[in-house]
């Protein structure tokens, strides 16, 4: 089985740091795969801005969806 454990606390040894470690720990050693994503550890930001697209279509107003279809790989 595939797993996924998302991590967002900006603390690594807080009791859901260590919960996070122990059960890829554990599951890992039941043969699954494992994926941690951490999110603090990533820097990930879950705010959209204008900042966030240095290239921007359009300077005004901010239109998050036009600058995402923009931006699409």
């Amino acid at each position: 089985m595939n797993v996924l454990i998302v991590l967002a606390h900006p603390e690594p040894q807080s009791f859901n740091g260590l919960l996070a470690g122990s059960a890829v720990e554990v599951l890992q050693s039941a043969g699954h795969r494992v994926q941690l994503d951490d999110l603090y550890r990533e820097q990930f930001d879950p705010v959209e801005k204008a900042s966030n697209y240095a290239d921007r279509d359009e300077e005004r107003p901010f239109a998050p969806l036009t600058e995402q279809r923009a931006h699409q790989p």
